[in-house]
């Protein structure tokens, strides 16, 4: 006999596939995210029931959100260190001083993709975040941007 957890596995997968809950919108839309709800109703549930240690139990979907959330509230948390705001990130230039320190920052920290990184801060291509990202992280001496959210420990 097979164990529990197979069986299960095989009803869902039956289920999604050829059962009736898979042939209804609802039913599809939950199999799409690991969570229903806004990003701050998803961000409450990360902290405070620290699911992020259960993401690798999860399918992509799920553990790529959970990964952009968590990369997304460090951001949050990083401009707010450096005195700089949302609006700010769409205008200043992508190789501004402080945007390439805040992109250095959150690759150190929480290993934020370039890509991901290129778009939320309008910095560019991933190839070229990158380059200025490492570039910035080999410097003998940070610029002050950097320094200033080191000194401030984990965001």
């Amino acid at each position: 006999m097979r164990p529990l957890v197979g069986r299960v596995e095989d009803y869902l997968r039956w289920q999604t596939s050829e059962g009736p809950l898979g042939q209804r919108d609802a039913y599809k839309k939950m199999s799409q995210s690991w969570a229903f709800g806004s990003a701050e109703f998803k961000a409450a549930l990360l902290k405070d029931h620290a699911v992020l240690a259960l993401a690798r139990a999860w399918e992509t979907n799920g553990a790529r959100e959970i990964r952009e959330q968590t990369w997304e509230d460090q951001c949050r948390r990083a401009l707010t260190i450096l005195g700089r705001s949302e609006a700010e990130l769409g205008c200043a230039p992508g190789r501004a001083p402080w945007k390439v320190a805040l992109a250095a920052f959150l690759k150190e920290r929480s290993q934020a993709s370039n890509s991901w990184l290129g778009h939320r801060l309008h910095i560019g291509c991933a190839k070229y975040v990158s380059r200025l990202a490492c570039g910035l992280s080999r410097a003998a001496s940070p610029p002050p941007e950097l320094a200033l959210l080191r000194g401030h420990g984990e965001t």
